[in-house]
């Protein structure tokens, strides 16, 4: 199969443009308005071609999953159905030739012709029967290499596969049947027959697990091409005299250069170049020392060809580890910018050799241009002199190379400010960020253990020479090979948690554990920040526990509008089904079942939902079911709070701030505390970077140039905890929905974008200063009760309760390795409930009933003189009592009954010292009117009172004559029942005096 080169393609295309006019003729290219039609169905033209990247695109509107900024080459596989070298030739010889109106275009057909017959008496089950060609097509040599030739197939055991049957069951009939497969000019089917075992080979089989296949047992460390090595010509013997000069070293040599590849069709297409090659059983497969021996016994230099990808890398480099004077041969860079058949980046030597070169003694050439780049592991070389000493000698290109193989780059950094880059120590997925003054005692200190561990003859005269050597040093190190590592592996329907043995790799339909092989992207080992490490790999081994450690449902009627809503069709519909949505109750919404009750993670959890212990345990009385129900939504918010801030993937949908706090109804300004907020809080810390910011002192928001100085990208969350009473929140919320900027005394000033940013969880003990709706929007509600708790003599707890005093152990400190799983499992669980479902609030009567009394204290102070005053001013009517209007000159307001603003004003301005009541105004009254009669569930100036003026019903204000005067009056109503709170008795249900 001939190559075309993708590039060379869109440069005679004009970048594409002539391939889109083919389709679309006449087309105003540049044009923003102009659509056209790419689909049947479509109604009217939705896809547009625009010019991104110096290249032509096309993007349908109404099928973006499918054409999404899609190049012309692209388009064309999508459009004719091609692979991508179909497409290639398609527009060669269809667009580019005209070839349209002449020969149709032969679309191939990459798969065996199939047929089947009956089983007869001389069929055996699982046997394979062959039908070779007498010798190979052109076609047939050409899928193999450029320059492979039936002589050469023939050397190595291949032969050209006419048709091959197959005896074994059928699942359409139901029955064993002779399957049979026969090659076509598209599809050329080989066998490398072994006598023991064969190996099917079909170079173009679009499945790559089925491109090779294995018939009979396979030996486990055969050598392939070991016999043809063996039947070589000697190349030590002298064909005219006949004399043999083997190596001193190696008398058993026969041959100069031997290459072992990756496999059979690398090792083909060297070998038509004219080398000695072999190969194992795969890419990663090894072989024992005395194999080794005895193969690198017969040659003089030995090499290896190092594929492309990640796996090829690898395997090479593991390999040359293993044998230190085997050097590496490096493909050249630019041939992973071309693309194979397939449309995949090329990575190997058979790439190689087709691309390379336009006749075969150029591509020759070439390679022997890579050979002479190649290097082993062994770094340093001797040299004698006259008299007999030995001087020894290290080569930084070997060295770099050695590094390279043990996972030693050099990557850019802004994390490292006076240097701005850093070295990158690689095991496998994994990633240290080595900063450049620890570099080069890190390197002597590998490269000497190294060496100790090899056994060397002369170990102490290489470990002097590194000793005394200058050239290890931070200076050389700069040339080792630059990296550019992505650690981003998260995405909106996909998380992973890395352990030293695996990952958890968590999506809402399934939790399973990955080797790193299998991830995409790096993992942070290590990165030092202050003095902190930031890393992303749990330093434990993971075992998956299969049954989930708790499970959320949803009822029934929840979940079908939640399915009404995944169904609709039009815009109006989603908005009805939300609103329904918003007003389901929000008890009735879930429900929890735990799997693990004996977990002390768990038990904490339960624990910090109590909010109604003190009725269960001091007062011996039994919930009711809406009690019951309040503390499992308790539970399951933390465990979905839990969950979104351990998820590392910031959902521009959900650009929340969690914002935890007590559940106990106590007096403004007073501070709780040992309640298990930092406990919980510090969970988060357990499994992603979290950045710490000690949140209480006075200037967490006023001194905030460097209040995020060392926090990175590389964290995934911030963490402010115990936030002072008065801080100004805005500071936070601003920096929610958008960029944060951060200004470090250690690293460059960073401006993160959204994505970037960190999530952020505020701990604190009071409540928030600021509840307009822009502050709601942004944060996510979490609270804990007071099942912990300290004795003092300034409240009215009977004992203190702690973790330690209940369980006898610390949570974290004192985990025992299960324990440990079981916390990184719930972990998991939580972050798949986080993806489950969109946003779970906890029961908010407590936390609103806080910032009520919070509302309240706007104006005065945190004494809550406006609390005090109202409990006690406002009182039930006499029940003889039958005015309209409350009385103007006592020194209290009638519920239910209308009572003059102003007098009321003016008497609790009474209550206030003077340099307060002077600056106290009369909005702020009304605001905590409005807040006072929330508290309770009362009613202010309803509706029905405000009378006809419309202006009046929709400010919600009355006004009437009192004694032939026109007054602001406001009306306080209690609902059919009067339900008057009594100022003690309240005061008592929460424990305490607010005064």
């Amino acid at each position: 199969m001939g190559y075309i080169d993708q590039q060379e393609v869109y440069r005679t295309t004009e970048s594409g443009k002539q391939i889109f006019q083919h389709y679309f003729p006449g087309y105003p290219f540049g044009s923003k308005k102009t659509h056209v039609s790419i689909r049947a169905d479509d109604k009217t033209p939705s896809a547009l071609i625009s010019l991104y990247n110096g290249l032509w695109r096309i993007t349908d509107f109404g099928n973006q999953q499918e054409v999404n900024s899609m190049p012309a080459v692209q388009f064309v596989m999508w459009r004719e159905g091609l692979e991508f070298v179909d497409a290639l030739r398609f527009i060669q010889e269809v667009i580019l030739g005209r070839k349209i109106n002449g020969t149709p275009f032969k679309k191939p057909r990459y798969q065996a012709e199939y047929d089947w017959r009956e089983m007869t008496p001389n069929d055996q089950k699982g046997k394979y029967n062959f039908k070779y060609k007498e010798s190979p097509t052109e076609k047939d040599l050409k899928s193999v290499g450029r320059y492979v030739t039936a002589p050469l197939l023939k050397r190595f055991n291949c032969r050209a596969v006419t048709q091959y049957e197959l005896c074994s069951f059928s699942k359409k009939h139901k029955r064993d049947v002779v399957h049979i497969f026969k090659s076509t000019d598209d599809f050329p089917i080989f066998v490398f027959d072994y006598g023991d075992f064969k190996k099917l080979y079909k170079p173009f089989e679009l499945d790559k697990k089925y491109r090779f296949s294995y018939i009979g047992t396979k030996p486990k460390d055969f050598i392939y091409g070991h016999e043809q090595l063996k039947a070589v010509t000697n190349e030590f013997v002298n064909a005219e005299t006949g004399d043999h000069s083997p190596p001193k070293n190696k008398p058993d040599a026969r041959v100069k250069e031997l290459y072992r590849c990756s496999g059979e069709s690398d090792a083909l297409n060297l070998a038509s170049l004219g080398f000695h090659v072999y190969w194992l059983n795969s890419e990663t497969a090894t072989m024992n020392h005395a194999q080794w021996k005895k193969l690198d016994a017969l040659c003089l230099n030995h090499y290896q060809i190092m594929d492309m990808d990640e796996t090829g890398q690898q395997s090479a480099l593991s390999f040359a580890l293993k044998h230190i004077k085997l050097h590496t041969i490096a493909l050249p860079q630019w041939l992973n910018q071309k693309k194979d058949w397939r449309g995949n980046p090329c990575k190997d030597l058979k790439d190689f050799v087709n691309i390379s070169g336009s006749e075969k003694e150029q591509t020759l050439k070439n390679f022997q241009v890579l050979k002479r780049k190649s290097m082993p592991i062994k770094f340093w070389s001797t040299t004698t002199a006259k008299n007999g000493n030995v001087s020894y000698h290290l080569n930084l290109e070997y060295y770099y190379h050695f590094l390279k193989a043990h996972g030693f780059y050099v990557m850019d950094s802004i994390y490292h400010k006076k240097a701005g880059y850093c070295y990158a120590r690689v095991k496998g997925k994994v990633i240290d960020l080595v900063h450049p003054d620890d570099i080069k005692r890190l390197a002597k200190r590998f490269t000497k253990e190294w060496i100790r561990s090899k056994n060397l003859k002369d170990e102490i005269q290489v470990l002097n020479k590194i000793n005394s050597s200058n050239q290890i040093g931070e200076a050389n190190l700069q040339e080792l090979v630059k990296v550019e590592p992505v650690f981003t592996h998260s995405t909106k329907t996909e998380e992973f948690i890395h352990f030293n043995n695996g990952s958890l790799r968590i999506t809402k339909e399934s939790i399973e554990k990955v080797a790193h092989s299998e991830l995409k992207a790096n993992i942070l080992g290590q990165l030092i920040i202050n003095n902190r490490n930031i890393t992303h790999v749990q330093d434990r081994n993971i075992s998956l526990i299969k049954t989930p450690m708790f499970e959320v449902k949803t009822s029934e009627g929840y979940q079908e509008l939640l399915d009404r809503l995944n169904k609709v069709k039009t815009t109006e519909e989603r908005e009805k089904i939300n609103v329904e949505l918003a007003t389901f109750a929000e008890l009735d919404r879930y429900s929890l079942k735990i799997n693990d009750e004996d977990f002390i993670f768990i038990q904490f959890l339960k624990d910090l939902s109590r909010i109604h212990w003190r009725q269960e345990l001091e007062n011996s009385q039994e919930l009711t079911e809406e009690e019951k129900k309040e503390q499992e939504l308790v539970m399951i918010n933390l465990l979905f709070v839990l969950g979104l801030n351990l998820a590392e993937y910031k959902d521009p949908n959900r650009p929340w701030l969690t914002f935890l706090q007590d559940m106990k109804i106590s007096q403004v300004g007073k501070s709780s505390g040992r309640s298990g907020k930092s406990v919980l809080s510090s969970a988060i810390g357990f499994v992603r970077p979290t950045f710490y910011v000690a949140g209480r002192h006075k200037d967490i928001t006023n001194k905030t140039d460097f209040i995020y100085d060392g926090f990175t990208k590389l964290h995934n969350n911030i963490e402010i905890d115990d936030l002072y009473e008065y801080a100004d929140f805005n500071f936070f919320y601003t920096q929610i929905t958008g960029k944060r900027e951060i200004n470090s005394k250690h690293i460059s000033k960073q401006i993160l974008d959204y994505p970037d940013s960190g999530k952020m969880l505020i701990s604190s003990n009071f409540e928030l200063q600021n509840t307009d709706s822009s502050t709601l929007a942004r944060i996510l509600n979490a609270g804990v009760s007071d099942y912990y708790h300290e004795k003092t003599k300034y409240n009215d707890y009977k004992e203190t309760r702690s973790l330690a005093s209940k369980f006898g152990k610390n949570i974290y400190d004192d985990f025992t390795e299960e324990e440990w799983n079981k916390f990184y499992n719930l972990a998991a669980n939580c972050i798949q409930l986080s993806q489950r479902f969109n946003k779970i609030q906890p029961p908010m009567a407590n936390l609103e009933k806080r910032q009520l009394r919070r509302e309240m204290t706007r104006g005065v102070g945190k004494e809550e003189e406006f609390y005090i005053w109202a409990n006690t001013y406002f009182v039930p009517a006499p029940e003889n009592n039958q005015e309209e209007i409350s009385p103007e000159h006592e020194t209290f307001g009638y519920f239910n009954r209308f009572i003059v603003k102003e007098k009321a004003f003016e008497h609790f301005k009474e209550t206030l010292p003077k340099s307060t009541a002077g600056k106290y105004k009369a909005t702020q009254f009304k605001k905590s009117l409005k807040a006072f009669c929330e508290y309770y569930a009362y009613e202010l100036n309803p509706i029905e009172k405000c009378g006809s003026n419309q202006a009046n019903i929709d400010s919600r204000r009355i006004v009437k004559t009192i004694d032939g005067r026109t007054s602001e009056v406001f009306y306080i109503s209690t609902g059919k029942e009067m339900d008057t709170p009594n100022f003690q008795e309240a005061s008592k249900t929460e424990n305490e005096l607010p005064f």
